[in-house]
C-alpha cells in the first residue's frame, strides 16, 4: 500500500494552518500575514518534532542564510504576534538557545481534510468534458458545491479582512487601464508559466520508488568529458540519465533543466562547491567520463552537505551501460538498490533518445530534430521518438504539429500500458491547449494526468500535473481552486527538491493575488520568486515575474515603479528570443509610459516593428488593450471604438476574463464619448460574481436615463472593488459615480467619494482632475487653483479640461 501523502493543514488552539491554501485561520477567520511570516510557520510546523537550526530556517524564509539576525527577530516576533504567542510565553513557538528555534504547541493533521494531491480520475474517454463538480473523493480539490461555497467565503473573507483604505485617484481612463493591465498581466505570467514547466515533465520517465524525505535532495551536476573526446551530447546527456536512474530508485532528484537554471549557466563548468548556496541540504553529484581501451570509464562522486564522500567506477563498451552500472554501484553504497527492469528500449535507440535530451537541455532544438530524424525506420516507429519529435514540434511554436502527434500517440497501446508516459503526453496536450485558449479542454488533459498518475509515487510528477491544471483554473477565473492545487503543488514540488519549480508556484502565486486585487500581497510572492530567478539563468521566469510586478505597481497607482521595473526588464531582452515574451515587455512600457502621461512614446512602442509578428490569443487581447487605452488618453474615443470592435468580434469570453470585461468597459465608455452606438448586445450579462467593471460597464450603457437603477449598479460596483480591496479598482468606480452625483447636484456625497482618492493627488494626474472638477463644481476656487496646478504638473500630453468646463461625457456616460 502506498503511504499517504503529507497533512495539508495542521490545527493548533484556536488556529489553523492550511498549506495547501496558504492561509492561517484564527476560529475560522484568515489571519492578514506576508508571505515569509506563513513560511516561517510553516517550516516550524512541519518540523515539529525536531528544533530547526537557524540557518535552516532562513534558507525556509528568505532562501539564503546571509541574513542578519535582526532580520530573523522580526520574523519570529511577527510570526508569533499572529499565533497570538509572544517572547516570554513561547507557548507556540519557542526558543533554542545558541540554535534557533521549536514548535511547542500541541498540534494535529486536520483529519478528513480536503488532500489537493489526490488524483481526479478521467471522466469518460478523451472526448468527454468533465462535469463542472465532480465527486469530493475523487477530485484533486473538493468540487462539491459544499465546498465551493466554503471556499468563496473564505476568498471573500480574506478579501474584505485584507482591504486597503479607499484610496486612489484618477478618472476612469487611468484607474480602468491599471486593472486591465494587472488581469492582462497575470494571463501572461500563467501561459509563460506553462511554456517553462512543461519541459520539466521530460525528465520524469520512470516510476518512483518510494516518497523521498522532504530535506533528501539530490542534484546532479553536468558531467566532465575528457580532452579529444567526441561526444560532446554525454556531458549533458548522461547527467539528465544518472538523474532519470537515481529518481527511478527513490532519491529526490530536481529536474536536470532546473538544476542548470540554478547553476547560472547551462555551459559554464561548475563545481559542486558552488551550489550549497542554491541548497544547502542537498547531495551533490558529479562525474567524469574517460576512454578505457575500447571502451569507457565512467566515475561518479557524490558529497553530502556533511562533507561526506562517496564514489563508484565502472566500465563497459558503450556510455548508457557504463553510466548505468557507475550509477547502481554509487546508489548502492547510498543505501538505495538499483532500478529493476529496463523498459524494453533498445541500447541505440535510448542512446539516441539521450542525446536529444541533452539537445533539449542546450536549447539546440535544431540539433534534436536533426538527430531525431535521421534516426532509422525501426526507432522512428518508436513511441518514445515519436513523441520527442513532438515536444519539438511544441517548443517551436508548431502547436497543430505537436497536438496532431499527441493524439496518435494517446491511442498507441504503449500510452495505455504505462500511465506516466499517458501522463506526459495529456500534460503536453494540455499546455498546448492553454496556448492556443482552449482552457476546458486543458482542465480535462490534466484531470485525467492526474488520474493516470493515481496510486503512483513521486512528487515531482505529481507536483508537475497540479501545477499544469493550476495554470488552467486560474486562467478560467477560478481562483479558489487554483490556489488549492498551486498550494498541493507547491508541497510536493518543495519535498522533490526543485526549488526553481516552487518558485515558479510562487510566481503564479503573486499572479493570482494581482487577479484578486491584492497588488501588497502579490509583491511578496512576486519577489520571493525573483530572488530565486536572478540566481538563475531562468530568463523567461525572470521576464515574467517582473511583468507581474509591474502590473502590481500599476494596481496600486506607482507607474513610475512600474517603469522602472520595464526599465529592468529591457536589459533582459538581448537574451530573449521568444517574439510572445518580447511583445509582453513593450505593452509592460507602454502602458507604464501611457499612465505617465507620455503618449508619444508609449507610441512609438507600440509601432516598433520588433513587436509587430501576432502572438497568441491573450498577448493578442493585452496588445489591443493597451491600443485601446492610448486612443483613449490620446482624444480619440472613436479609434479606440475600432479597436475594441476588432478584438471582441473574435474573443470568446471564459468564466472570471477579467481583461474581456475591461475592454467591453472602455468601449462602452469611448462609445458615449464619440457618439457610436453601443454594442450588438444592448446590455453587459453579468455572472454570478460579476467584476466591478462588468457592473460599470452595464451602467455606462444604461446612461443617466437610468437613474435609481443605475445607481444601484454603480453602488455594487464600489461594493465588489472595495471587498478586493485594490486602490485602482476603487477609483475606477469613484470616477465613474462621483461625476454622476454631480450631475445630480448631490455634491456633498460626490466629495465624501472623491475624498476616498485624494491622498494620491500628488502622483496621480486623473485623481487631480476629478478634484478639480468637485472643486468647481462647489464653487472653491482656491481648492480648484490646487487641483489645477496638481493636474498640469503631472499632465505629460494630456489635454486638461478647461476652466469651469462640463463634465466631459466620456464620465458621464451620457
Amino acid at each position: 500500500m502506498s503511504p499517504a501523502p503529507p497533512p495539508s493543514a495542521f490545527r493548533f488552539g484556536a488556529f489553523e494552518l492550511d498549506l495547501a491554501r496558504r492561509e492561517l485561520r484564527r476560529d475560522g477567520a484568515t489571519v492578514d500575514m506576508p508571505v515569509r511570516i506563513f513560511e516561517c510557520l510553516e517550516c516550524l510546523v512541519l518540523h515539529r518534532d525536531r528544533a530547526v537550526g537557524r540557518d535552516e530556517l532562513l534558507q525556509a524564509v528568505f532562501h539564503r542564510t546571509d541574513v542578519s539576525d535582526g532580520q530573523l527577530a522580526q520574523v519570529i516576533l511577527r510570526a508569533r504576534r499572529c499565533v497570538d504567542d509572544d517572547g516570554h510565553a513561547q507557548h507556540t513557538i519557542g526558543t533554542v538557545p545558541r540554535f534557533g528555534f521549536r514548535w511547542m504547541a500541541a498540534t494535529r493533521a486536520v483529519e478528513g481534510s480536503a488532500d489537493a494531491s489526490a488524483p481526479v480520475p478521467a471522466e469518460g474517454d478523451e472526448g468527454a468534458v468533465p462535469h463542472a463538480h465532480a465527486e469530493k473523493n475523487d477530485s484533486l480539490v473538493p468540487h462539491a458545491d459544499d465546498a465551493i461555497q466554503t471556499l468563496q467565503q473564505e476568498a471573500g473573507a480574506a478579501r474584505m479582512s485584507h482591504g486597503a483604505p479607499a484610496t486612489g485617484a484618477g478618472q476612469v481612463a487611468q484607474a480602468g487601464r491599471k486593472r486591465w493591465i494587472a488581469a492582462a498581466a497575470m494571463a501572461v505570467v500563467l501561459v509563460a508559466a506553462m511554456l517553462t514547466w512543461l519541459l520539466r515533465l521530460e525528465s520524469v520517465s520512470a516510476p518512483i520508488a518510494s516518497a523521498p524525505e522532504a530535506d533528501a535532495v539530490t542534484m546532479i551536476l553536468p558531467l566532465a568529458i575528457g580532452d579529444g573526446e567526441d561526444i560532446a551530447w554525454a556531458r549533458l546527456g548522461l547527467m539528465d540519465y544518472v538523474a532519470d536512474r537515481m529518481r527511478t530508485a527513490g532519491l529526490s532528484v530536481p529536474p536536470s533543466e532546473s538544476t542548470l537554471s540554478l547553476l547560472g549557466n547551462a555551459d559554464a563548468e561548475r563545481s559542486g562547491d558552488d551550489l550549497p548556496r542554491h541548497l544547502s541540504a542537498a547531495t551533490v553529484v558529479t562525474g567524469a567520463v574517460e576512454r578505457a581501451g575500447d571502451g569507457w570509464r565512467l566515475r561518479l562522486e557524490a558529497e553530502g552537505a556533511d562533507g561526506v564522500r562517496l564514489e563508484a567506477e565502472a566500465e563497459a563498451a558503450d556510455l548508457l551501460s557504463a553510466a548505468a552500472l557507475a550509477c547502481d554501484r554509487l546508489l548502492a553504497a547510498l543505501g538505495h538498490a538499483a532500478p529493476g527492469g529496463g523498459d524494453g528500449v533498445e541500447l541505440a535507440l535510448e542512446e539516441r533518445l539521450q542525446r536529444v535530451r541533452a539537445a533539449f537541455l542546450a536549447n539546440e532544438l535544431a540539433t534534436a530534430r536533426r538527430i531525431l530524424e535521421d534516426a532509422p525506420p525501426s526507432q522512428l516507429s518508436q513511441p518514445q521518438l515519436r513523441f520527442r519529435l513532438a515536444q519539438v514540434d511544441y517548443r517551436a511554436g508548431e502547436l497543430d504539429a505537436a497536438e496532431r502527434a499527441i493524439d496518435a500517440l494517446l491511442r498507441d497501446p504503449e500510452a495505455a500500458r504505462d500511465p506516466l508516459f499517458r501522463a506526459r503526453l495529456l500534460s503536453y496536450r494540455g499546455g498546448a491547449r492553454i496556448r492556443r485558449n482552449a482552457l476546458h479542454e486543458a482542465e480535462r488533459d490534466f484531470n485525467q494526468a492526474a488520474s493516470a498518475l493515481a496510486g503512483r509515487e513521486g512528487d515531482l510528477e505529481h507536483g508537475s500535473v497540479l501545477m499544469g491544471r493550476a495554470v488552467t483554473r486560474a486562467a478560467l477565473g477560478r481562483e479558489d481552486e487554483a490556489i488549492a492545487d498551486f498550494g498541493a503543488a507547491r508541497i510536493r514540488l518543495q519535498r522533490a527538491g526543485d526549488r526553481l519549480a516552487v518558485a515558479r508556484v510562487d510566481a503564479n502565486l503573486g499572479a493570482l493575488e494581482l487577479g484578486r486585487g491584492r497588488p501588497a500581497q502579490a509583491l511578496e510572492y512576486l519577489g520571493n520568486a525573483l530572488a530565486v530567478f536572478e540566481g538563475s539563468s531562468a530568463m523567461n521566469e525572470l521576464q515574467v515575474t517582473r511583468s507581474a510586478m509591474s502590473a502590481a505597481h500599476l494596481l496600486r497607482l506607482d507607474a513610475a515603479a512600474a517603469l522602472a521595473v520595464s526599465d529592468e526588464v529591457q536589459a533582459l531582452l538581448p537574451r530573449t528570443p521568444d517574439p510572445s515574451l518580447r511583445l509582453a515587455a513593450a505593452l509592460d512600457r507602454a502602458n507604464a509610459l501611457i499612465a505617465l502621461g507620455r503618449l508619444s512614446e508609449a507610441r512609438q512602442v507600440l509601432d516598433s516593428p520588433d513587436i509587430a509578428a501576432r502572438s497568441t490569443p491573450p498577448y493578442e487581447h493585452r496588445r489591443a488593450q493597451t491600443r485601446i487605452e492610448l486612443a483613449w488618453r490620446s482624444g480619440e474615443p472613436a479609434a479606440a471604438v475600432a479597436i475594441a470592435d476588432a478584438i471582441l468580434a473574435d474573443w470568446t469570453r471564459p468564466p472570471g476574463d477579467a481583461l474581456y470585461d475591461h475592454v467591453r468597459l472602455r468601449r462602452a465608455q469611448a462609445a458615449r464619448a464619440a457618439d457610436l452606438p453601443p454594442v450588438s448586445a444592448a446590455r453587459v450579462e453579468t455572472p454570478e460574481r460579476p467584476t466591478p467593471a462588468l457592473l460599470l460597464a452595464d451602467a455606462v450603457e444604461r446612461g443617466d436615463a437610468a437613474g435609481a437603477e443605475a445607481e444601484v449598479g454603480l453602488r455594487a460596483a464600489l461594493a465588489a472593488a472595495e471587498a478586493r480591496g485594490a486602490p485602482a479598482e476603487i477609483v475606477e468606480v469613484v470616477v465613474v459615480h462621483a461625476p454622476w452625483l454631480l450631475r445630480r447636484g448631490r455634491a456633498q456625497d460626490a466629495a465624501a467619494l472623491v475624498g476616498r482618492i485624494a491622498p494620491w493627488l500628488d502622483r496621480c494626474h486623473d485623481c487631480a482632475v476629478l478634484q478639480l472638477q468637485l472643486a468647481e463644481a462647489l464653487g472653491d476656487k482656491a481648492l480648484a487653483a490646487d487641483a489645477r496646478r496638481a493636474a498640469e504638473r503631472l499632465a505629460g500630453e494630456r489635454a486638461l479640461p478647461p476652466a469651469d468646463a462640463a463634465l466631459p461625457r466620456a464620465v458621464s456616460g451620457q
